[in-house]
């Protein structure tokens, strides 16, 4: 006697799952703001809400984050989507403490 069995099995996020990475991407880009002195903690919190609403439809493959001074890249950040996981991963782990830009 002999048994055979195959099985599929498919999941994809969830938005509770894009809202808890959400946390940590708004975590982020507070930081990065506070840091930087480039925007407020409103106005972060406002890009990453907009990141979420984007996520959950399907939108975004990544989210580049770029500190310009002078017309030259700083420092910078990519987001990747994964939606295997359900997550955001960083292209540079931590460092989210930025250098404090003048008024150009």
């Amino acid at each position: 006697m002999s048994y055979t069995a195959t099985a599929t099995k498919s999941e994809t996020y969830s938005y509770v799952d894009i809202r808890n990475v959400i946390r940590r991407l708004t975590a982020d880009l507070v930081m990065i703001a506070s840091s930087s002195a480039t925007i407020s903690e409103a106005k972060a919190r406002d890009y990453a809400h907009d990141i979420e609403l984007l996520c959950q439809k399907g939108y975004l493959q990544s989210v580049d984050i770029t500190l310009l001074l002078y017309g030259s890249e700083t420092k910078a950040v990519r987001y990747e989507v994964d939606t295997d996981a359900g997550e955001l991963t960083m292209s540079k782990p931590g460092g989210v403490r930025w250098p404090r830009t003048p008024d150009e």
